[in-house]
């Protein structure tokens, strides 16, 4: 058993295991945000309108057959986004409510020449990859939480196994006499390389397999970025490693080997920044992810509020439908500000078109004046919202029963009673010029309301790894009366445009609405919010059981470099601890020196753990542990040290 637990073979699989574990969650979070299996995507910026939009889909269609590609455009349909594939013979009349103009994902890779031949066709295009694959590997081991636990994976396994190495000292000095040590430590070098790639090549293929690589093309790109990312940091560990090792062995004395005393003070000495810097890495990490489940339970827990909006859904828009879009020099003259204001107002009109029922309303206010973003009216507190955002609210029994709004009123403001004495701030940031043309109208009305209530935020943006907070208590609300506002005022008419892209509609009617208020050439795609808010917490939930998995892990290995740590410093002073113990009672002062230096480091480590993450409570009590680890492992040493006392004292202290 011991055998096998220092094969070096056992080592590099296990932690090429894990290291594949973590790409597998990483190759999932970023092929969530790839929508097709494709390679690059092909934005159309302009076509000559002399054309019917027919006769380019057929366009787009040769071209796709001509180059044996496919590609793959979004299309909306009663609320929902379906596929469109040109190159593949389907029926363009399925296209005849679409328009050209917007984005198209290419299954290979488009060259310039491409890009000429669509433009002599009267399309005037730009293409940008899919995604950056190199970037998958450089995320993992340089973005977020999962980059510390790669790290803390990466050094701890170079440090067992250089331990290892060190272990079968005795029989490699002998190959250093008989002149065969280069040729040994070659031979370890390229085995430890060559089952590592053996290994991870095996591993990362099937990581590739288990997230549709054999369908995503592009998967497999992500998953080679992150094999190679890998490979290059962990080979060059071992070189480093084996060349330590021999270095180490050929200028050590053959005696002092023989005689156990390889593991000097300077080796200590070592081994012990090591042990710090692995326990901060663990403590870090242990702390980060621990911080996370909070969060991602709120979110998990948030879903039984999601389930009610099943048939909600959000868009995003191209803006290549503008007709200021291809300017430049983004200068715009007299005709082009009229351009832009009948654009600005087709969009509000599609906001103010939607039954006001079916639409939800939540839109962060960023304040432009610092000294009032300080105050309770910073941008996380203060929230323009629609009269059903309140509604729904309401029935979720998170807002009492509010006061019904004056009509004559713009703004109505929802004030939390102890922010009541700073009225006068948003009565400044909210006057934003003369916004509607009925001048005896009141500007202002204040609503008191209760302190500690809590509303759901219907917050379906997901940026990054930031967890989308549902829940947030004492915020203020300005609700705005829309039929007030001047569209004649670009200004004006782009508030109802901004709120509707941070809106939630119900999807019945959608594309009526669109078509009516001529914005569903504009429509990018739309998105049901309840499937990838599901999607994202389910992503979040596999992150977080990779992260713990991986965790255990490396308090695993951390566990065996400290032991490791502990049985080295006793070695070097074995026989003088059995033969102290025999005569005077002097081996429990050694006893405790290596006891303080274990100490120190866990004192050490834990000091710097509280300087990356300031958590003192956290780290007070991943102290305790690590004593007690340390003192567990020092008993056993010492029982160990007991029962082999007569063996020491024939020079074999490897037994410790």
């Amino acid at each position: 058993m011991k055998k096998i637990l220092q094969s070096k073979y056992l080592i590099i699989f296990i932690v090429t295991f894990f290291l594949g574990l973590l790409s597998f969650v990483q190759v999932r979070e970023i092929k969530s945000y790839i929508v097709y299996p494709a390679s690059e995507t092909l934005s159309i910026k302009q076509v000559d309108d002399t054309k019917a939009n027919k006769d380019y889909f057929e366009i787009l269609e040769q071209f796709a057959v001509t180059h044996h590609i496919e590609l793959y455009y979004p299309v909306v349909t009663s609320g929902k986004t379906e596929t469109f594939t040109f190159g593949k013979g389907e029926d363009l009349t399925k296209l005849k409510n679409s328009y050209v103009v917007g984005g198209y994902w290419s299954s290979d890779n488009l060259s310039q020449d491409d890009l000429k031949f669509l433009k002599n066709k009267g399309i005037i295009s730009e293409k940008f990859p899919a995604f950056s694959p190199q970037m998958s590997g450089l995320s993992l081991l340089f973005s977020g939480l999962k980059s510390l636990i790669t790290w803390g994976i990466i050094i701890t396994f170079i440090t067992i196994l250089t331990l290892l190495k060190l272990l079968k000292s005795k029989a490699v000095i002998i190959r250093r006499s008989l002149g065969t040590l280069r040729k040994y430590a070659l031979i370890e070098l390229v085995t430890d390389v060559a089952s590592y790639l053996v290994f991870g090549m095996s591993v990362f293929t099937l990581v590739g397999i288990l997230n549709g690589g054999l369908v995503y093309t592009n998967v497999f790109s992500m998953v080679i970025a992150l094999f190679l990312t890998l490979s290059i940091v962990i080979i060059i560990l071992l070189i480093l490693a084996n060349l330590l090792v021999f270095l180490v062995i050929q200028f050590s004395n053959p005696i002092s080997i023989f005689k156990n005393k390889l593991p000097n003070k300077g080796f200590l000495g070592i081994l012990s920044v090591l042990n710090i810097f692995i326990l901060i890495i663990f403590g870090t990490s242990l702390i980060k992810t621990i911080k996370t489940i909070q969060p991602i339970y709120e979110a998990y827990h948030s879903m039984s509020q999601w389930q009610n909006y099943q048939d909600y859904l959000t868009y995003s828009r191209h803006g290549l439908d503008n007709p200021n879009s291809v300017d430049e020099d983004h200068r715009l003259d007299k005709n082009q500000m009229a351009e832009e204001l009948t654009y600005t107002r087709k969009w509000a009109a599609f906001y103010l078109a939607y039954p006001k029922e079916k639409v939800i309303t939540n839109m962060p206010l960023n304040w432009q004046v610092e000294a009032v973003s300080e105050t309770a009216y910073s941008s996380q507190n203060t929230h323009i919202v629609n009269r059903q955002f309140l509604k729904e609210n309401q029935k979720m029994g998170y807002l009492e029963k509010l006061a019904e709004p004056v009509k004559n009123y713009l703004y109505t403001i929802y004030l939390p009673e102890k922010y009541t004495d700073e009225r006068e701030n948003p009565e400044k940031l909210l006057d934003m010029g003369e916004l509607s043309l009925d001048k005896t109208i009141s500007k202002f009305q204040f609503i008191t309301i209760k302190n500690g209530q809590e509303t759901f935020q219907f917050n379906s943006t997901i940026e990054g790894q930031a967890i989308p907070e549902q829940l947030q208590k004492d915020q203020i609300f300005v609700v705005v009366n829309t039929a007030l506002l001047d569209m004649t005022n670009i200004v004006a008419a782009d508030l109802p445009r901004a709120l509707s892209e941070q809106s939630i509609f119900e999807r019945n009617g959608f594309d009526g609405i669109a078509k009516q208020t001529d914005v569903q050439k504009g429509i990018l795609d739309t998105t049901n919010v309840y499937q990838r808010m599901s999607t994202y917490v389910t992503e979040l939930f596999n992150s977080l059981l990779a992260n713990a998995i991986s965790l255990v892990l490396l308090f695993i290995f951390q566990i065996m470099i400290f032991y490791k740590f502990i049985s080295l410093a006793i070695r070097l002073k074995a026989k003088q601890i059995v033969i102290t113990s025999l005569y005077r009672p002097k081996s429990k002062k050694i006893f405790f020196s290596i006891l303080a230096l274990a100490f120190g480091i866990n004192i050490v480590s834990s000091i710097g753990v509280w300087l990356l993450t300031k958590e003192l409570v956290l780290i007070l009590i991943m102290l305790s542990f690590l004593i007690l680890e340390m003192l567990i492992l020092m008993t056993v040493s010492a029982i160990k040290l007991k029962k082999h006392r007569v063996q020491i004292l024939k020079g074999e202290v490897e037994v410790v």
